[in-house]
């Protein structure tokens, strides 16, 4: 439980990482509604944090089920959405400016510590 509590947080830290460094974005843009001009990133880089509220949506929830032999636990790394319309955004915007998965496998290595630490077979 603890290794898959700590690896989870430290997805979340390097997701948050990723997401709140800029990029250095080809063009500018400008938000319609704030009329506020922001750095857009390339694509197939983390997206640039104008506003903050992506990075900090990203939460890590934690939950017991069942596995094909018995309970497990889980935890789960996600950008929560407030609404459908923030969903939609978030779930495109991972597509073209990935910061979900990147964090993941930046993270992979210390996951694996983590779990190998926390099994002793002996």
């Amino acid at each position: 439980k603890q290794a898959a509590d700590t690896g989870a947080v430290q997805v979340r830290a390097q997701a948050y990482r990723l997401v709140k460094r800029t990029s250095p974005g080809s063009r500018d843009g400008v938000r319609r509604k704030e009329k506020k001009e922001v750095k857009i990133a390339p694509k197939g880089q983390p997206p640039n944090s104008d506003t903050g509220n992506l990075a900090k949506n990203i939460k890590v929830s934690t939950s017991m089920g069942t596995a094909m032999r018995g309970k497990a636990y889980y935890a789960v790394v996600e950008s929560i959405a407030r609404s459908k319309k923030e969903y939609n955004y978030a779930k495109k915007l991972e597509e073209t400016h990935p910061y979900m998965a990147p964090a993941l496998k930046k993270s992979e290595k210390t996951i694996r510590r983590l779990f190998k630490n926390a099994v002793k077979i002996d």
